[in-house]
């Protein structure tokens, strides 16, 4: 889905959020959420839809940001 509403708010108040892009580079630029507190994740290099990321790499990306968020 484009809507990204969620994740620019979560972003907005420096959120831990993982988002989910299709491999879109213009797009991807244009409306990847600018916090340090988001992480983005791209399906991998020869596809594009989203459903092609594995579950694996939005499990690391959750990991990294509860560790990063943990004091």
């Amino acid at each position: 889905t484009p809507d990204t509403a969620v994740v620019h708010s979560a972003a907005a108040f420096d959120k831990p959020v993982v988002a989910l892009y299709p491999r879109i580079h213009a797009n991807y630029l244009k409306f990847r959420p600018l916090s340090s507190c988001a992480v983005s994740v791209l399906p991998p290099e020869g596809y594009e839809e989203v459903r092609h990321i594995e579950v694996a790499r939005v499990a690391e990306a959750i990991r990294f940001l509860t560790g990063r968020t943990r004091s």
